[in-house]
């Protein structure tokens, strides 16, 4: 008993980071399977700018994450040595893996938001119409910073839920305000959020490392294992 309580807080440790890697890989899953119909579909043609390798990778690297923490799982509650070996070798792909996808992210983000920032209405201008009513939608927005910009035809985008353009309301269009405020605020938004998500995942996939391996340790040096092998000969005798 005094062994066991020596080993619970690893085991613990590792079957409830493992609920957390389940959860995470689940959603980068289904946020890849989400993002690549969508840069599959026809609508959205010239809109999207995620290549359809990213976001597929984006999928895998969720699946990844979910066969992870499975094999996590049951290594950690079934005491079985070959499964925690390998969790540990998937958590550290996976820590590579996540940290270059996060530096990649942040640069993406903050890159774009700098883009924004020094941008001037000729960047908004440029883009065609579909690109036009793909922000005003998603942003909420209208325009760029005033209402002589506003795109005002009909829906390109999201034609199955749209019937009408909202921002061809001046109305509208002059309550919401322009999408410049709402695109630079997001993104530097999403920029600090990323940091600090990825700061915080890659410390809990640090210390899952530790802890799977500290079991893995464990369970190969175990005497009451040992002794169980060795005294079934003269059990036999």
């Amino acid at each position: 008993m005094q062994r066991e309580s020596k080993h619970w807080f690893s085991r613990i440790w590792l079957i409830l980071s493992n609920i957390v890697f389940l959860l995470i890989g689940l959603v980068v899953l289904g946020a890849g399977i989400a993002a690549y119909r969508t840069v599959t579909d026809g609508e959205f043609e010239g809109v999207a700018t995620v290549s359809k390798g990213v976001v597929l990778g984006v999928a895998i690297v969720g699946g990844f994450f979910v066969i992870t923490a499975i094999s996590g799982c049951i290594g950690a509650v079934g005491r079985i040595n070959p499964l925690l070996s390998f969790y540990v070798f998937a958590l550290i792909i996976d820590l590579i893996g996540f940290l270059a996808f996060g530096i990649f992210f942040i640069k993406t983000v903050r890159d774009n938001y700098n883009s924004w920032m020094n941008g001037d209405k000729s960047d908004w201008t440029d883009l065609d119409d579909a690109s036009k009513d793909f922000v005003q939608y998603r942003g909420n927005c209208c325009g760029y910073t005033d209402n002589s910009l506003v795109y005002q035809g009909p829906p390109l985008v999201y034609t199955s839920e749209r019937t009408s353009n909202a921002c061809a309301d001046s109305t509208y269009s002059a309550a919401v305000g322009g999408c410049f405020a709402v695109v630079t605020n997001g993104l530097n938004a999403m920029f600090k959020y990323s940091i600090v998500g990825t700061v915080v995942i890659s410390v809990l996939i640090l210390l899952t490392i530790g802890a799977a391996d500290q079991a893995r340790r464990r369970f190969v040096n175990d005497p009451a294992r040992v002794t169980v092998v060795t005294a079934a000969p003269y059990q036999r005798l």
